[in-house]
């Protein structure tokens, strides 16, 4: 077990369940310090290090895994996930890819005496190697999982350009500003030429922006768009972002280059921080240093001025000692970034001083805040009762748990009157050579499935065991054409590239039916028998996919059976 002594942990062979689920405990409870363990394989020539650290602002746990061979050391994979079970396969399933990898590198060695082969350490492969330690269970190879998520950047509806969505892939789909500042995640997203969505979010605010071929094209902030909103992110120091690939909106309002744009923002930010160090707080007022005829003002404020001397001007009388900064954006009409130029200006000047006593009465009356001392869960037991409700093999919960977790978002629904989704698959696959019926996928195969599906759904997603053979997902707050559109994402990411053990598209049947409550239904027990309904017809008309809203008008319900 891992010792309760600090972050780091030396373990004699790969981390079992339970050290997982400790490892996991450490890094929430100690958020933005990185909790990780180290094992080597029995001959000592390979070590494995697995990280994980838990945000500071939330969001689900990131695992970074690494192994060190002939002095070099090498990513395995990065993945973000509270699932520890999910982890725990990949972890397994990586180790067996490298074992097999470094193995061959020394059988190679001793029969060729070629010793430059210990210069690099091959890439895991594709193929499931052949079992190397007893320990290790067949899973998912990690390469193929990274396939699957790169596969799930892509907009498939819309993708020819296969060098652009490997270009793509060099951005991160997600991270924190702190640790990828945003001017580098620009001149990343430049290198890479990528099209699409930046979705960026600190305590404050959110700022979109819009990339084709790695320039931004439109930005939109809660007070202002374009070059002014991107100069608004790029002053960021905290906060988090997303990158939604090949997504676009066809506006224009960014204008500069991503340089000029960094320098107005560092100038920006230089201007906040001289106001700040004056004193300036989120409620300083300012007012006017003493009245001023119109040669005065323009002796004393034309050089260097931010804007034009009208509207200086204007922005000068209008100040009456009562009004913050955000207040002043708002009467004038400026952007936070104009205001603060045109402020630094004036105070720079001398001709406005700063206020920091005219508070509202209210706020000066107002009791000091009750300190809230937030209390520690006790992550272990979660999710001891998350593992009990889900086989171990596959990582998906079981139909008993499908079935109550339905219930409880059915009820849900019914009072926040929203949508709820079900889809009800099945996934089977014919031998090479074979021309009987399409058998169970085998448990490597079937992980991989599992894996892919899993870094496709959102976190409220769930993914369980259906009947004896099937498999559900319950989709919540989603209407029925959202569910076509994420079923037909699942269909592309388990045919994109062969499952493990080599198990190719063109073995594949897949069969799934999907059915929505309000617009198909307002009944659990006729959405599932929709659900089914609609698998079944997937399967009789050879089609991956049927919507029960496509074959309700064929539909009729007879004694609480949906038949035909």
């Amino acid at each position: 077990m891992l010792r309760k002594g600090g972050l780091t942990v030396q373990l004699q062979r790969i981390p079992d369940m339970p050290e997982l689920h400790q490892m996991l405990s450490q890094a929430l409870e100690k958020r933005g310090k990185v909790a990780s363990a180290t094992w080597r394989v029995p001959n000592k020539s390979v070590q494995f290090v697995l990280e994980v650290m838990c945000p500071l602002k939330g969001g689900d746990p990131h695992w970074n895994m690494y192994y060190e061979y002939s002095a070099r050391r090498e990513q395995v994979f990065n993945y973000s996930s509270c699932d520890v079970l999910l982890v725990y396969n990949l972890v397994v399933s990586s180790c067996n890819d490298i074992l097999g990898a470094t193995q061959a590198t020394q059988k190679i060695q001793s029969t060729t005496g070629n010793n430059k082969l210990n210069a690099s350490m091959p890439k895991p492969r594709t193929e499931m190697p052949a079992q190397t330690n007893h320990d290790l269970q067949p899973a998912v190879t990690a390469s193929s999982l990274m396939k699957a998520t790169e596969l799930t950047r892509r907009d498939y509806s819309n993708s020819g350009n296969t060098s652009s969505v490997a270009a793509t892939s060099l951005v991160p789909p997600s991270g924190d500003i702190a640790h990828m500042p945003v001017p580098k995640l620009l001149q990343t997203i430049a290198t890479a030429g990528a099209t699409g969505k930046l979705d960026a979010r600190n305590t404050e605010q959110t700022i979109v922006v819009f990339f084709k071929n790695g320039l931004p094209v439109d930005a939109t902030a809660p007070d202002t768009v374009g070059d002014d909103a991107l100069i608004e992110l790029i002053s960021w120091r905290q906060g988090q972002f997303n990158f939604e690939p090949r997504v676009l909106r066809h506006s224009h309002t960014v204008h500069h280059s991503v340089d000029k744009l960094v320098a107005q923002s560092k100038q920006y930010s230089d201007q906040l921080r001289q106001l700040e160090d004056s004193g300036m707080h989120p409620l300083s007022t300012f007012a006017p240093v003493a009245e001023m005829d119109e040669m005065d003002f323009i002796h004393k404020l034309s050089r260097g001025t931010p804007t034009d001397m009208g509207t200086l001007g204007r922005f000068f009388r209008s100040l009456s000692g009562k009004q913050n900064l955000d207040e002043l954006c708002r009467t004038m009409g400026h952007s936070r970034i104009m205001t603060v130029h045109i402020v630094h200006h004036l105070v720079k000047n001398g001709a406005v001083r700063l206020h920091n006593g005219n508070q509202p009465a209210a706020v000066q009356a107002e009791p000091p805040p009750l300190m809230v001392q937030p209390r520690q869960l006790d992550g272990a037991a979660i999710q001891a009762v998350m593992m009990s409700l889900r086989r171990l093999d596959t990582g998906m919960f079981l139909y008993p748990a499908f079935l109550y977790f339905l219930e409880q978002e059915f009820f849900r629904t019914y009072r926040s009157r929203s949508a709820l989704s079900v889809i009800v698959f099945e996934v089977r696959f014919v031998p090479v050579g074979g021309t009987g019926k399409p058998q169970m996928l085998p448990g490597p195969a079937a992980l991989d499935a599992v894996l892919r599906i899993s870094q496709l759904k959102r976190h409220q997603d769930l993914l369980a065991h259906y009947d004896t053979y099937d498999y559900a997902l319950l989709l919540p707050n989603t209407k029925a054409a959202g569910a076509q559109t994420f079923a037909n994402r699942v269909i592309k990411v388990l045919t994109a590239s062969p499952l493990a053990g080599g198990i190719d598209a063109s073995q594949l049947t897949i069969s799934l039916g999907c059915a929505s409550i309000p617009e198909d239904c307002t009944d659990l027990t006729v959405l599932l028998g929709a659900a089914d309904l609609a698998m079944q017809q997937s399967r009789q008309l050879k089609q991956p996919l049927v919507m029960f809203r496509d074959i309700k008008h064929r539909s009729t319900l007879n004694g609480g059976t949906i038949t035909l």
